[in-house]
């Protein structure tokens, strides 16, 4: 057995990349707003939360969220084109 740089036993079934990350470095998204698919508008009003480190991360999150929310495919060329307002 090693040891990772975080001090972190690594096995073969180590799952140490999946820690959390700390909730200071993170931030609360919302994004509430137009939903488009292969550039055109799917959902005229969606809105959504999610937790964060980055704008890009939150958006990204979203994303995700509102596929699963709609059943869309992963591939599903899913854009939020408003703004995110960062809560905190």
């Amino acid at each position: 057995m090693s040891i990772c740089k975080k001090g972190v036993p690594v096995t073969r079934y180590s799952l140490f990349f999946l820690e959390e990350m700390p909730m200071e470095d993170r931030h609360i998204y919302a994004y509430e707003g137009p939903v488009h698919m292969f550039g055109s508008c799917v959902n005229s009003k969606w809105s959504g939360e999610t937790t964060a480190s980055t704008e890009k991360k939150a958006r990204s999150n979203l994303i995700y969220q509102y596929k699963r929310q709609t059943k869309r495919s992963a591939d599903s060329r899913i854009t939020l084109p408003g703004e995110l307002r960062k809560i905190s």
